[in-house]
Order: structure tokens, then C-alpha cells, then sequence
């Protein structure tokens, strides 16, 4: 558990206990501050920090969004208006990592936070443009062809042709 979890009292012990041991990367982020008030172990190991340190960290020491966007992500999840977003965060190596975010609104001890879970799509990211880039290199070799190429379904469907 994160050395000051008192800063997020009353967590129900089974929800700490939950949150602390899930598999996925969580966090609890005071919007009214930008810091992240608890974080469990995933999160710890993703990020490459303690969990001790990670408490009260600035999200912006993680997050590359500039702050007035980050203010306007946080109200927009507060109110409910937005609950997925797509980032780049940078881990304690400095290594970026491309992270979609599910958050959304919790009240804990009368203080608003945002419960937010962080999933690392950074390979599949990457395997997105390696195939853009794959299919732009054989559509661009299937094009300089000197013939023409078509592509024809049993039902006379015509799935591709290049440009001759």
C-alpha cells in the first residue's frame, strides 16, 4: 500500500485492498491539484516508481499534455462530459509510452477525485503504423506496375485494382 494513504481516507478496505492488488495501472488524481493522491502496484511497476513516491506526484511529471489541457481533461471527466482519452505518458526512464485512459468521477472523503485506469497501447500503437506504412509500401509497388491488376471475388466483386 502506498505510505500515505491516509491522504485518501476512507477508502473501504476492500476497495483498497482491490484497487491496490488489481492487475491494471490505477490511479487517483486530485483535479483540484493535478497530483496523484494514491496509486496501486501495477501502476508502480508501469511507471517505474515507488508507490510511496508516485503519492502526491505532479501529473504532469508523467503526463506530456500541456496543463491547460490537462485542467480541461480533468473538468471535462469531472462533469461527466468525457471518460476516454488517448495520451502520451513518460515513465521514470523517460521512455513515452502511448496510454489510453478510462476515468471517471469518485467522491472520497468529500473531496473530488478522478479514479482512472491507464492502459499501456503503446505495441499496439506502433503495429498500427507499421501496418500503414506496409500497406502504403505495396499499394505504392502494386501502382509503378506496367500492367493492370484487379482483384475479382467468386460473385464478380471487384476488391482491388492499381492505377493502369
Amino acid at each position: 500500500m502506498c505510505h500515505n494513504i491516509e491522504l485518501v481516507q476512507p477508502l473501504d478496505e476492500g476497495f483498497s485492498t482491490l484497487f491496490d492488488e488489481h492487475v491494471s495501472i490505477m490511479l487517483l488524481i486530485n483535479p483540484a491539484t493535478n497530483t496523484i493522491r494514491y496509486a496501486n502496484q501495477a501502476a508502480a511497476h508501469f511507471y517505474g516508481y515507488a508507490q510511496a513516491e508516485l503519492c502526491g506526484l505532479p501529473i504532469s511529471q508523467i503526463c506530456t499534455v500541456a496543463p491547460e489541457q490537462m485542467a480541461l481533461t480533468h473538468q471535462r471527466a469531472l462533469h461527466k462530459e468525457q471518460h476516454h482519452f488517448v495520451q502520451e505518458h513518460r515513465v521514470a526512464g523517460g521512455a513515452l509510452h502511448t496510454v489510453e485512459i478510462a476515468t471517471s468521477p469518485l467522491n472520497i472523503g468529500g473531496q473530488p477525485m478522478l479514479f482512472t485506469i491507464v492502459y499501456d497501447i503503446t505495441k499496439r500503437v506502433r503495429a498500427e503504423q507499421a501496418l500503414r506504412q506496409s500497406e502504403l509500401r505495396y499499394r505504392s509497388l502494386i501502382d509503378t506496375l506496367n500492367v493492370s491488376l484487379c482483384h475479382w471475388l467468386p460473385d464478380t466483386t471487384l476488391v482491388f485494382t492499381n492505377e493502369q
